[in-house]
């Protein structure tokens, strides 16, 4: 898939476009969770942002392809694990 989204320039620069605006509106969302007091102070906006969209795209396409995973209920863990690490 990353090939052939890499042979299209207009497919890559949407794609990036909607990475990029994904993650910066994550970043600014945990930012001001983080001013809130509801995500703890030494985490990284930035890089949870960009972890949390890899992680979701990752988990689309190995469920897609992995027979028997269930994806509402990895999505579960996954999102309880993540709360459990970055809030207060």
């Amino acid at each position: 898939m990353f090939v052939g989204i890499k042979k299209f320039p207009r497919i890559t620069e949407m794609m990036r476009n909607i990475y990029v605006n994904m993650q910066k509106g994550m970043e600014l969302m945990f930012l001001d969770w983080q001013v809130k007091g509801v995500i703890k102070k030494e985490i990284n906006c930035k890089i949870l942002a960009f972890e949390l969209i890899a992680m979701a795209e990752g988990v689309m396409l190995v469920s897609g392809f992995s027979k028997g995973t269930d994806l509402s209920e990895v999505g579960k863990d996954l999102v309880k694990s993540t709360l459990e690490r970055i809030c207060v």
